[in-house]
């Protein structure tokens, strides 16, 4: 049993925190309403704010659905508060676990209930409306917390930061309380997913550390896991990862004493000599450089500060002027967009500054006494480059390009542009929650309102379409370079995004997918979006594409070679013998591949582990 189980809803007020507003030139914010399932607010203040007398706090409670409430002081006070005075809880039943209540709103019961019907109900969420106009002050970041009766300490019940929706008078979607479960990861590329069944022991999913490389999938799930011979440790991996680590032990190593707008002055003044730091702008896009990077890095929280300050010191280091203008202009872009572009922009700068620490190739440590041991290792860092760059590239061709290619058919225009980005949280979210798999994007888990997603496979139509898309000739490319795929639209009508699950953002669909309580007919209908991804690392489609790639390098080529001679010594290798050359063995006479002389090869280098029904 959790904390969580002994609380309840009995607070006495709410307070709504807001720190950030879509446009930072800004000085309003404003919402038309907010409602709750579960509280009945009596009355609203707005603390320290300034409103028009018709655009006061109260209209958000106003049974006039067109009234807003408006605070001119926000950009003063960098913030703006509203303060919910409640009656009573809605709900009919008294000290109701909070746990439980949960729990009922997925339709399970706890061990120590009566079994009930899963009737779904609304506990737990609460939504928020745009206003009239002038989009650019929507809130775009908050906390909501409670105040329990008798209490004195506000207790966090959630925080966002979303991407709101660009539509007057519309609803940000249902935002179902994490109670602090996530607090402070909504910005983060690492994350937790937790499962809730009463009658198992919560599971947690960190892609911080590699302890779930053991990752124990459900049923419906396994076959897929089987199928992948590519070592389960590789699948679990990522540059990212790699990265974060790398600047987090740089950082206490070598420690930057200058403050990171010292830091950020000195790459300005590097890319852009002939203008002023303070007051430089990009080439493209006209961005405020310092202003929208120093607002940037102030949204991450203490450590996401000084990794991305680590970053960009490394970079100013290793780039030259062009290299380090992309960089500026990609952050200072980022300043300025949603919570998920701020995260894709901070794990490519991340990414980018370890690239000349981490590349093989610029290595100049010492040899080891042990020339096999040198050899294995230069093997497996290329072929985890290349399972990383493979598992992009499947990722794409599995969910990314179906999904805008379906979008462009029934002339959604508006979610094309979101598949990339929005898209991506959500298909991430589900490979990490279903199968532990990790690529070098990290999912942003409240990503918010739904957007750039779809269920495609159920549009019929497509489905040749979606075959040729996942032909092994077009991995990785863009369904527009597919002459067989520039058909004419088949309709026009948009599609509300939902994908299987119901729930509103991807950490809902991650946790009802990886949960063995939710509706097994919804997991089984995912096996065919994940299979579609995972196939790409099976026997039939992952050997001989591994092998042509790796033994095309000629560098790598000759550690294989010193490999197979071991091999030969221990007796491993049979037909023909060795002649020196792994391709010659690899490939019979009538240079047909040998799937399984490959995968004894992959499998003694360490890359693939073989199945029984392999």
């Amino acid at each position: 049993e959790t904390d969580m189980e002994h609380n309840d809803l009995n607070f006495e007020r709410l307070r709504l925190h807001i720190t950030a507003i879509r446009s930072t030139g800004e000085h309003c914010v404003q919402i038309n309403r907010i409602e709750f399932s579960f509280f009945h607010p009596q009355s609203v203040d707005n603390p320290g704010g300034n409103s028009p007398y018709h655009e006061r706090a109260n209209n958000l409670l106003s049974s006039n659905q067109r009234t807003k409430w408006l605070d001119s002081l926000f950009a003063m006070n960098r913030s703006a508060t509203l303060i919910f005075n409640l009656d009573e809880v809605r709900t009919p039943e008294k000290h109701v676990p909070l746990f439980t209540q949960i729990k009922r709103s997925f339709g399970w019961q706890s061990d120590d209930e009566e079994p009930q019907s899963p009737k779904r109900t609304q506990t737990g969420t609460y939504t928020i409306w745009t206003a009239n106009d002038c989009p650019s002050r929507d809130p775009t970041r908050w906390t909501l917390s409670g105040l329990r009766r008798g209490s004195h300490d506000w207790e966090i019940l959630d925080s966002r930061d979303v991407d709101p929706p660009t539509a007057r008078f519309t609803s940000y979607g249902n935002f179902r309380l994490n109670f602090g479960i996530q607090q402070d990861e909504d910005v983060s590329p690492l994350f937790r997913i937790r499962r809730l069944p009463s009658s198992e022991a919560l599971c947690e999913l960190d892609p911080s550390n590699d302890s779930n490389i053991d990752f124990q999938v459900l049923s419906e799930y396994e076959d897929l896991k089987q199928a992948v011979i590519v070592d389960w440790s590789l699948m679990t991996r990522s540059k990212i990862q790699d990265s974060i680590k790398m600047l987090k032990d740089l950082s206490k190593s070598s420690p930057i004493s200058q403050s990171f707008e010292v830091t950020l002055t000195q790459a300005i003044s590097k890319a852009y000599p002939e203008q002023q730091p303070r007051y430089a702008r990009c080439q493209l896009g006209n961005y405020h450089l310092f202003r929208n990077i120093s607002a940037l890095q102030s949204t991450f929280d203490g450590e996401r500060k000084s990794i991305l300050h680590c970053a960009l010191h490394q970079i100013i280091h290793h780039e030259d002027s062009s290299g380090l203008i992309s960089c500026l202009n990609l952050l200072a872009k980022a300043g300025e967009e949603c919570a998920s572009r701020k995260l894709m922009a901070y794990h490519t700068i991340v990414h980018r500054a370890c690239q000349p620490i981490s590349n093989p190739s610029q290595k100049s440590d010492a040899p080891s006494l042990d020339p096999m041991e040198d050899a294995m290792r230069m093997i497996r860092e290329w072929m985890a480059g290349y399972i990383e760059d493979l598992k992009l590239k499947a990722f794409k061709s599995a969910f990314l390009e179906p999904t805008e290619f379906f979008f462009e058919q029934v002339g959604d225009q508006r979610m094309v542009g979101d598949v990339e980005i929005h898209g991506s949280n959500m298909y991430l979210s589900v490979l990490l929650s279903t199968l532990g798999i990790k690529l070098g994007l990290m999912p942003f888990l409240h990503d918010g309102p739904p957007q750039g997603y779809c269920e495609f496979l159920s549009a019929k139509d497509f489905k040749n379409q979606f075959e040729i898309l996942s032909h092994p000739n077009f991995l990785g490319k863009s369904w527009r370079s597919i002459p067989q795929l520039r058909i004419p639209r088949k309709f026009h009508q948009n599609f509300p995004p939902k994908f299987l699950f119901d729930a509103v953002d991807p950490i809902g669909v991650a946790f009802l997918a990886g949960n063995s309580q939710s509706d097994p007919k919804l997991r089984k209908a995912l096996v065919p979006y994940l299979q579609r991804f995972t196939r790409y690392f099976t026997k039939d489609l992952f050997l001989e594409r591994a092998f042509v790639n790796m033994t095309g390098d000629e560098g790598v080529l000759t550690f294989v070679n010193f490999v197979f001679d071991e091999m030969s010594r221990l007796g491993m290798i049979d037909g023909d013998g060795n002649d020196g050359d792994v391709r010659h063995w690899i490939y019979d006479e009538d240079y047909a591949f040998q799937k399984d002389r490959a995968l004894k090869l992959f499998e003694f280098l360490g890359i693939a582990s073989s199945h029984p029904d392999t």
